[in-house]
């Protein structure tokens, strides 16, 4: 059909009339609503509110020192020096709250698994390590008097465990860097295959570290969300985004045509999304499921645009 001037003025005349029929607002304010009518299902506290900044930070202060207060002294120190490294610069409670703070939404968008997925080689046996350094340390280097100079160096820095001291200079740094030359002399390829044991030793270290530091940090912030959401369940303090992610956790049984059009005094027949490419997973995950029930219905009046 072509659009005259005439049918724009007819179409225009029409929406006005209708205008008390259309839902005009933020994807927040359609979700508060939404969210206002499927409470239970959502397990949203008796009488939830969206609470400010201030309150919030409250909450998550309140929940810290909830974890620090509960008899987990031995699991909060391993968990300290797993974050810190063992470069203890700063307190229990400013380092927990730092990491819940950047690390809390990533922890609710992810599953346990993920957290888990991480793996590593074993890092050599403490005797192990000590018969590949003797080894390194006794190979025949005297006619390269540079190459031994930088093997003892390396050898020693080794025994200390100073792991990115030893990646850093000598002979460890070349070969890392798969430069197998020294001083414009070869280094030979027994040595090379002796360091290469070496470099496999400290990525199994560093990983295994890394996985440490991973599951530690998981099983702080579970911790944290059991007492945080304890916090807001007395409060009924809520934020924009955890109402958002109850809807999209419960998406299929909030999406129902006739649960929607009951609870909402009002079926939806037409869904238009303005600014998608701005639109949350989370967001998407609660309005897909809508979309796609009106554009089942079978109805040609439905739509999404």
């Amino acid at each position: 059909e072509t659009l005259t001037a005439a049918r724009v003025r007819a179409l225009l005349i029409e929406t006005l009339a209708s205008l008390h029929r259309l839902r005009i607002g933020t994807l927040d304010s359609f979700f508060m609503k939404l969210a206002g009518s499927f409470a239970l299902e959502l397990g949203l506290p008796p009488g939830w509110r969206i609470g400010d900044e201030v309150e919030d930070r409250e909450l998550r202060e309140e929940a810290v020192e909830a974890i620090l207060g509960a008899d987990r002294s031995e699991e909060m120190l391993t968990l300290f020096h797993l974050l810190t490294k063992g470069e203890a610069r700063r307190g229990v409670g400013e380092l927990v709250l730092e990491t819940v703070t950047n690390l809390y939404g990533l922890f609710r968008e992810t599953e346990p698994d993920a957290w888990h997925k991480l793996t590593s080689k074993e890092p050599l046996k403490k005797e192990e390590l000590a018969e590949l350094l003797n080894e390194m340390a006794t190979f025949d280097l005297s006619a390269n008097s540079r190459q031994q100079t930088a093997r003892d160096n390396d050898v020693e820095i080794a025994r200390q465990e100073e792991w990115g001291e030893v990646l850093s200079k000598g002979l460890s740094k070349k070969i890392l860097l798969e430069e197998f030359v020294f001083y414009s002399k070869p280094i030979p390829p027994d040595l090379i295959a002796l360091y290469q044991k070496l470099l496999g030793h400290i990525n199994a270290h560093y990983v295994s570290q890394v996985i440490r530091q991973t599951e530690a940090t998981h099983d702080l912030l579970t911790n944290f969300h059991e007492q945080y959401w304890r916090l807001k369940q007395e409060s009924g303090s809520l934020r924009f985004d955890e109402v958002t992610r109850a809807l999209a956790h419960a998406a299929a049984a909030v999406a129902s045509p006739e649960q929607v059009a009951f609870r909402l005094d009002g079926k939806i027949a037409h869904i238009l999304l303005d600014e998608f490419q701005d639109t949350a997973l989370t967001q998407w995950q609660v309005i897909r499921p809508l979309a796609r029930r009106v554009m089942e219905t079978g109805e040609k009046t439905g739509s999404f645009f």
